[in-house]
């Protein structure tokens, strides 16, 4: 965040992610992006090729059905995996000096401005149409009815941003309504706990926050009576 400023962050949503994963983009990336080859790129492909799927309901079966994309999902290596499938996405969001944190399908995106300032909105914006239009071109769908974005900061300058964010076209993301919160509350955005952390990182003080409820303490349970000691044997 920027001292007096004012930070957006967009929360990008894929739809149905794992399952539109294209088995040879993705052996490509193995080849190309990590240097798999030979019998350990023979491993992957058997390991994503030859995969079927049925229905069953009661004593009903379907008929088996190829899969022809996605990853094993409920697996350890299909996370793995997809990360390895979005790592050109890292280099196109670096390329547009936008900041970024992304594992699997969740990709955030966000940039810090001052006072004023629009031209970083802008790149922002310009950042997401690549980000779709690569999704695109890699099978995957960019949700923007559950994309959101946030912006941090005074109301004054959240205000204006928002202003200047309603005035950008975004292609293939602005076609919907996005999700915006106007008013960013620390206690109805995180846990009092996160918050805290971020508040130290900060330096915020803690008078500025609000308290969460106190917890009842719980009564403890009533002490036993010991039991009395047996007469001692003369």
């Amino acid at each position: 965040l920027v001292s007096d400023g004012v930070s957006v962050l967009v929360l990008l949503d894929l739809s149905a992610a794992f399952d539109t994963v294209d088995h040879g983009i993705l052996l490509h990336r193995l080849e190309n992006w990590v240097g798999i080859s030979g019998t350990a790129l023979n491993w992957f492909k058997s390991y994503l090729e030859d995969r079927t799927y049925f229905v069953e309901i009661g004593n009903c079966v379907s008929d088996k059905i190829s899969m022809t994309c996605g990853v094993p999902q409920g697996s350890i290596l299909g996370p793995v995996l997809f990360n390895l499938y979005m790592l050109p996405l890292g280099q196109l969001i670096n390329s547009n000096n936008v900041s970024y944190h992304n594992y699997a399908d969740d990709t955030q995106i966000y940039v810090s401005l001052t006072a004023g300032e629009h031209g970083s909105v802008d790149t922002l914006c310009h950042c997401i149409e690549q980000i779709s239009l690569w999704m695109q071109n890699n099978f995957l769908q960019l949700n923007s009815d559950k994309t959101e974005i946030i912006v941090f900061g005074p109301q004054t300058q959240r205000q204006s941003v928002i202003s200047h964010l309603d005035c950008v076209a975004v292609q293939g993301v602005a076609g919907s309504p996005w999700r915006r919160s106007q008013t960013v509350s620390p206690k109805s955005s995180c846990s009092i706990t996160l918050w805290l952390c971020i508040c130290n990182t900060h330096n915020i003080s803690p008078h500025q926050l609000h308290q969460p409820p106190s917890v009842p303490s719980v009564p403890s349970a009533p002490s036993v009576p010991s039991a009395p000691s047996a007469p001692s044997v003369p």
